[in-house]
């Protein structure tokens, strides 16, 4: 996990960069699936659960992989106003370097 804004701080705008904080092995089976939501990656990053109705948190995720995989990523935002809550779906296409 890359932080770049973590419970409302600000870690990698330009002309700062931010570095890997943390990192997990998952190993998922065929027909599986799971999720990195805000949560698990505050969990990851602070080391414990973190409470509820904290402020902005985001960074990036890497997958890596040795076999194909499907991934869809699910985006979502919530606060005040008449366009929140919402939800996008982007599905990830394989990129070979």
């Amino acid at each position: 996990m890359i932080p770049l804004v973590l419970a409302g701080a600000v870690t990698g705008r330009a002309p700062n960069v931010s570095s890997r904080k943390a990192a997990e092995k998952l190993v998922l089976t065929p027909n599986t699936a799971t999720m990195e939501d805000c949560c698990r990656i505050l969990e990851l990053l602070l080391g414990a659960k973190s409470a509820a109705g904290l402020p902005l948190s985001m960074g990036f995720v890497e997958i890596v992989s040795a076999v194909e995989l499907n991934v869809i990523a699910v985006y979502t935002v919530s606060g005040q106003g008449e366009s929140s809550p919402s939800i996008e779906m982007k599905t990830i296409r394989v990129s070979t370097v």
